[in-house]
């Protein structure tokens, strides 16, 4: 499983391609290093012990990366004002940062602070016009505020210029099925499945493409690869709330129940909002189970 787990459920796959990754950490052995390596390989926990004990050790070097390490691990344990105050702590001592500014940004939509996060990416969109993580972020600020047309704009401008790019494809796709307009929607996740698409965008592409088909009436097709995107995926809370929903429409509201507490178990109310309550209250009891009408 990735260390980057998804806040706005397209977004931070996009942003993951500026991430540093395990290949960019440096290949001699030395106690920054090893940091990384813990960041990478152990629980975002001991990477916050391993982080903070080096900062003690080691006082004044790596000291922005290291803040940026502190965000993304509290992000990834889903404490937003801590992945906040870090990714603040980085940006005081390097305000160039991008990367460190999109970390932020997000949190602050995760927070649905809009006024904070239109000033990071205000901000980024002036040193940076032209990179196309910073025109998705835009686009997911839109989206996630419900201005879907201003949002579809901006990623058809993008595809304009790089239209066989998966991640911008799926995007894409995405905005369209949130607008209901899933017949478009199908043929843009075909496009992005046809091309050659990395680990860690299929499982999400299989649930988008899953819950489009299934949407216009392919019902079977649709219902197995929300599947198979949970086997590629099992800890992506958003496939158990597209396998949910598809339960609740055939009537199979036991099975229904089950994916909720999955997605519960997975943050998803933390990532998206009250969506998995709301549905449980109307067909769920308090333990998950189906209610029995009488």
């Amino acid at each position: 499983m990735s260390k980057i787990y998804n806040f706005c459920w397209v977004l931070v796959l996009l942003l993951t391609a500026c991430e540093p990754s395990k290949q960019d950490s440096a290949s001699e052995d030395t106690p920054w290093s090893r940091v990384e390596a813990i960041y990478f390989e152990e629980s975002d926990e001991k990477a916050i012990e391993a982080i903070k004990d080096y900062q003690k050790k080691y006082p004044g070097q790596h000291l922005a990366d290291s803040y940026l390490f502190l965000s993304m691990a509290h992000r990834n344990l889903f404490q937003m004002e801590e992945a906040i105050n870090y990714a603040s702590k980085c940006l005081e001592i390097d305000p160039g940062f991008s990367y460190a500014k999109e970390v932020r940004a997000v949190n602050y939509m995760r927070l649905h602070d809009w006024e904070r996060a239109d000033a990071d990416i205000s901000a980024l969109e002036k040193t940076l016009p032209d990179d196309v993580s910073i025109k998705v972020l835009r686009a997911s600020y839109h989206e996630e505020r419900g201005d879907f047309r201003k949002a579809l704009r901006i990623i058809e401008a993008a595809l304009s210029a790089d239209g066989k790019n998966p991640r911008l494809l799926n995007f894409y796709g995405f905005i369209l099925s949130q607008g209901g307009a899933y017949q478009e929607a199908v043929p843009v996740f075909e496009r992005a499945m046809a091309l050659q698409v990395e680990a860690s965008l299929l499982p999400v592409l299989q649930n988008n493409l899953g819950f489009a088909f299934f949407k216009t009436g392919r019902i079977e097709e649709g219902t197995e690869l929300v599947k198979q995107s949970i086997q590629q995926d099992p800890e992506n809370a958003y496939s158990y709330y597209n396998l949910a929903r598809i339960y609740l429409q055939t009537d199979q509201k036991e099975l229904m129940c089950e994916q909720l507490k999955l997605a519960k178990k997975y943050h998803f109310t933390v990532l998206y909002g009250n969506l998995v309550e709301n549905m449980e209250k109307l067909h769920c009891s308090s333990g998950g189970e189906e209610k029995i009408s009488g």
